[in-house]
């Protein structure tokens, strides 16, 4: 078992590539959302974290509840999408990731050697879709509150 995939994916900077662009942003978003919280913690779950960010806005005034509710929306087809990569686990058998992003780097791809069952560049491209549209939505959110977005 290889992962020749993610291997190349994450050598090849220069090139357009679903995977790289997908870990880098949310590289961006998990420091934004901690330097936004004030609180390092978080275990590289972004979803927790964009849930901690979001629950003061039930108090807000309408329009940050609206846009809360957008990045909730975003959230959650970030994580839908996220579950459905595999990916090697810490004892080296195949599972599918579930909240932590760095596993990523441990793509399991349909076309590496060795592997039965493995994400397809559909499946990454979905995936990063999912993420433009999660920072997208931060962006937002944190612009109506007057806040440095992902990358100020």
């Amino acid at each position: 078992m290889g992962h020749n995939f993610s291997r190349r994916s994450f050598g090849q900077i220069h090139e357009p590539n679903p995977l790289l662009e997908t870990y880098t942003t949310l590289v961006a978003i998990e420091l934004c959302l901690k330097d936004h919280l004030r609180d390092m913690r978080g275990n590289h779950d972004v979803g927790n974290l964009v849930d901690r960010l979001t629950k003061p806005a039930t108090d807000g005034d309408r329009r940050i509840r609206h846009h809360a509710r957008m990045l909730n929306q975003a959230r959650n087809s970030y994580i839908n999408s996220l579950k459905l990569i595999h990916c090697t686990g810490d004892n080296g058998a195949p599972r599918r990731i579930t909240t932590q992003y760095p596993n990523l780097r441990y793509v399991r791809h349909c076309t590496d050697p060795g592997v039965d069952q493995g994400s397809s560049d559909a499946d990454l491209i979905a995936l990063r879709d999912h993420v433009r549209s999660l920072r997208r939505e931060l962006d937002t959110y944190l612009a109506i509150q007057n806040s440095p977005q992902v990358v100020p």
